[in-house]
């Protein structure tokens, strides 16, 4: 026969069991969303840092068209403005037709 005292004890263990197991969902909840965190920040980083290079290049290609339009209406001819600048042949072509007329 069972005694009071081992339900007692079997009741008192399914318990602790509980609180541990609630213990540990909570534990993984709290990790997991820590990585979640860090994993998040580490790809804003990456995403920023691509932006910020497209950004850069963009303002580098923005400023040599601006030098090609100036030497442009210097009269350098074009085949040194894409020399000197890098500009491709067609970017200073299309300068060239803006510019001068």
């Amino acid at each position: 026969m069972v005694s009071l005292a081992d339900i007692l004890r079997a009741e008192i263990s399914e318990q602790i069991s509980e609180r541990e197991r609630a213990k540990g969902r909570e534990e993984g909840r709290a990790e997991g969303r820590e990585e979640g965190r860090a994993e998040g920040r580490a790809e804003g980083r990456a995403e920023g840092r691509v932006e910020g290079r497209a950004e850069a290049r963009e303002e580098v290609r923005q400023k040599l068209l601006q030098a090609a339009k100036n030497l442009l209406l210097k009269g350098m001819p074009l085949r040194e403005i894409q020399e000197v600048t890098g500009l491709s042949e067609q970017d200073v072509q299309e300068i060239g037709a803006y510019t001068l007329h």
